[in-house]
């Protein structure tokens, strides 16, 4: 059988060591004998990689999973031991889950390229159709951001769009320590990139090439003169928050270099000084947006295009030290986060004009809506584990709304985990995930009246402002494998209106406080305190409303 097969990758390491990866990975020693060879699941490709420090393998990728209303494209990062046992699912929410009201991250996403630096870090690239994407939350954290602004490019104000992320993930905890969106701007608004090689330096420099529509940001060393668009090379900075250089390369790129794109990248140190080649294929110009450019040179031994389908084409970079270290800066450290009713501030000239609750009753069943409305987040308060994200239906029950006094009886239900594959021990619900038929009950038997606690804070500018949470305090149980506690819930409702601003429904979210032993948990680290939220939908008829005949 003859067929296509992938490019081989090849890596020449500070020992003289050479590593080979095809259908597997072998290091040979400068003699030319084999060292190791290490099996990855799926073969050697774009999408996998592995750690130079333990062996361990990254895969990227997708999988479809709709969210119920939509169909979405769910991005896959997956950590291996290295013998290929699955050790951590990362990205991989499931589209139900992102599909929530109160997530939406339904931009589809797709991890594209997977690398290692010298430290073991993960960089990636990731493909995306918008900003509403998981690429902006911690790869095993889909409620915490990133907290980076990267190169402080914004996907607001786009139509139909192609988006970069690029990505670096230290891989202890797996937190994110550098990130940006990457995308070209045309009149005020952003417009499409994409990456087709990925590489960096020995300090963490990011050096990737690919495509753009009209409008890439280019540093003022620029190659060319040509239409801001097209091929394109760039380096940023480690943490991705400088762009070193950034240009477009006219001409450039007409043939296939690796296994999809035009472009090929390699870095290195020569007599102390770090350098970066970029290789394509060219031809004798570029016309782009009716704007034609000669394939530029410099200090080049072949100045000009040689005639035939295409030219080697080479762009070699030297690259100054950096001011500051580069893979060696740390993540920040995870402060623990904790749930708790959302306060308000309250702005005096402008009063709440009614209440939130104008009155109906709002049922809750597992028929209507027919996607997935009911959510579960825990937390462990000191931030030492990683949370456990549960997602379901209703069972039944009410929830009456009259002049902001609820009073509702309802049960809902978590019926499956978030990431629940490979390893769990990390895991605040984590001995839970991996049962079969394991699921987590709220009961919510009751409500009180209604009530307002005020405080007052220091906002950024130094200004002393009101806030102001308001909840009702509910009585309920939830169990666990069997074990029933109860709970007192701060409970919140929040309207949800039609497009005619009337109500189509009630969100209702639920926040408590419990021992991790009370829950019958048994793992070391998940017996102590723990932040609980669930939040539910529930619609104002039973059932689905008959559909209009046309």
């Amino acid at each position: 059988f003859k067929g296509l097969s992938d490019a081989p990758q090849l890596t020449l390491m500070a020992d003289g060591n050479v590593k080979f990866g095809a259908q597997d990975l072998r290091t040979y020693n400068p003699a030319g004998k084999l060292l190791s060879t290490v099996v990855i699941p799926g073969g050697v490709k774009e999408t996998t990689s592995v750690s130079p420090l333990d062996g361990r393998i990254v895969i990227g990728g997708e999988h479809h999973s709709p969210t119920g209303r939509e169909p979405w494209r769910c991005p896959i990062l997956n950590t291996h031991k290295p013998d290929g046992t699955l050790q951590y699912q990362l990205y991989d929410w499931g589209g139900q889950y992102v599909g929530l009201d109160n997530c939406r991250q339904v931009s589809d996403s797709v991890v594209r390229q997977v690398t290692h630096d010298k430290d073991g870090n993960i960089l990636f690239y990731a493909w995306s159709d918008g900003g509403n994407s998981v690429m902006t939350t911690q790869p095993n954290d889909v409620r915490t951001g990133v907290g980076m602004r990267g190169l402080g490019m914004s996907t607001a104000g786009a139509g139909a769009l192609s988006c970069v992320y690029l990505v670096r993930v230290e891989p202890k905890d797996f937190r994110v320590i550098g990130w940006t969106l990457w995308l070209a701007t045309a009149a005020g608004k952003p417009n499409s990139a994409w990456v087709d090689a990925l590489g960096q330096t020995d300090d963490g420099t990011i050096c990737f090439a690919g495509r753009t529509a009209w409008g890439l940001t280019q540093t003022t060393n620029k190659l060319a003169d040509g239409a801001p668009a097209a091929e394109y090379i760039a380096i940023l900075s480690p943490d991705m928050s400088v762009a070193r250089f950034s240009s477009s390369v006219p001409g450039a790129g007409v043939v296939r270099v690796g296994n999809k794109g035009g472009w090929g990248i390699a870095s290195g140190t020569v007599q102390g000084k770090s350098r970066v080649l970029f290789l394509a294929g060219a031809a004798k110009e570029s016309t782009q947006y009716e704007t034609t450019t000669s394939t530029a040179t410099m200090n080049a031994v072949q100045p000009k295009f040689g005639g035939g389908w295409s030219d080697g084409y080479a762009v070699l970079l030297e690259l100054p030290p950096l001011a500051t270290s580069g893979t060696e800066a740390a993540a920040v450290a995870a402060k623990p986060i904790r749930l708790t009713v959302p306060r308000q501030t309250v702005d005096a000239k402008k009063p709440d004009a009614a209440p939130a609750s104008p009155g109906g009753t709002f049922y809750f069943t597992p028929t209507h809506p027919k996607w997935v409305t009911v959510d579960g987040e825990f937390r462990d308060v000191e931030g030492k584990m990683w949370p456990s994200f549960v997602y379901g239906k209703p069972v039944s029950g009410t929830c009456t709304m009259v002049n902001d006094v609820p009073q509702a009886s309802l049960v809902v239900e978590g019926i499956r985990f978030c990431q629940n594959r490979g390893e769990q021990d990390r895991r605040i619900l984590g001995e839970l995930a991996t049962g079969t038929g394991q699921k987590v009950t709220f009961t919510l038997s009751s409500v009180g009246p209604i009530q307002t606690e005020s405080s007052k804070e220091t906002d950024a500018k130094g200004k002393e402002v009101v806030k102001e949470m308001r909840f009702a305090v509910g009585k309920g149980t939830i169990e666990i494998a069997g074990k029933v506690t109860p709970v007192t819930p701060r409970c919140v409702f929040k309207l949800i209106k039609a497009r005619d601003n009337t109500p189509d429904g009630v969100r209702v979210s639920a926040f408590m406080t419990v021992k991790g032993k009370d829950l019958g948990l048994k793992a070391p680290g998940a017996q102590g305190d723990m932040d609980i939220r669930f939040s539910f939908s529930g619609a104002t008829t039973a059932e689905p409303p008959p559909k209009i005949k046309k």
